[in-house]
């Protein structure tokens, strides 16, 4: 929380990321993941610890005008994480957008879940954030699949994935009177995609309806031109452990 208010104090409008895992054993979320919430009391407690702890720095962040992107994590937590951002977008984002969840679109069921996510809001009435990347952990992910003889959560090739996030953009950006997206890519076809999508869909409001990022000493070159065209566009500084 204290990252938070210094964010918003030496610069109200920026962003910060939070990695669920950050604040709670990833094993503990994996367990809740599989029984979608924990039944013994002990367990409760620990979850709705968590939760507070959560949306802690959403309300903080919210007084503050400082964006959240809360990291995407192995799929094996990531529903119990989807649920938990979901319940803080539905409370922090009713007419502007503090809170972001991360899509790894190497996964195979993300643009299903893009689109039910986008017609829960509607029908909740709050404006999702997404932020959209290809995805961190795909050895890990289709060694833990083999290990333990399940099909691959993960595209089989960059080709599916590459197509995956490119129709997840083009679908966050035909919908962008709903949603706040957050492009995190080092792809320039991605990049002009995007751009692209911007104009057909004639968004009048990109600083505020459409975000680009690329990691800290990657990419400078979509980055810089992107901030010359006149691109909400920011680097992604990851620290710590």
């Amino acid at each position: 929380v204290s990252n938070v208010i210094r964010v918003g104090e030496e610069s109200a409008g920026n962003f910060i990321s939070v990695k669920i895992t950050g604040l709670e054993d990833p094993d503990f979320l994996t367990k809740c993941n599989a029984r979608k919430f924990p039944e013994e009391e002990f367990l409760k407690t620990r979850f709705n610890k968590l939760l507070k702890r959560v949306d802690l720095i959403c309300s903080t962040a919210k007084e503050k005008k400082v964006i959240v992107y809360i990291d995407a994590e192995d799929r094996c937590m990531q529903d119990i994480i989807d649920t938990i951002v979901e319940s803080m977008m539905e409370k922090y984002n009713k007419e502007s957008v503090f809170v972001f969840n991360t899509l790894q679109m190497y996964l195979k069921d993300r643009l299903l879940y893009l689109e039910n996510l986008i017609t829960s809001a509607k029908q909740k009435n709050y404006i999702p954030g997404i932020k959209l990347v290809r995805g961190a952990y795909v050895e890990k992910e289709r060694e833990a699949a083999l290990k333990e003889h399940r099909e691959s959560p993960v595209f089989d090739t960059k080709v599916d994935t590459d197509k995956s996030f490119n129709k997840a953009v083009d679908i966050c950006l035909s919908n962008h009177h709903y949603v706040v997206t957050c492009i995190a890519s080092h792809n320039y076809i991605s990049t002009q995609l995007a751009i692209d999508c911007i104009e057909k869909y004639n968004i009048t409001d990109i600083q505020g309806k459409v975000k680009f990022s690329q990691l800290y000493g990657m990419c400078d070159g979509i980055t810089f031109n992107l901030a010359a065209s006149g691109y909400c566009v920011s680097k992604y500084l990851p620290y710590g452990e």
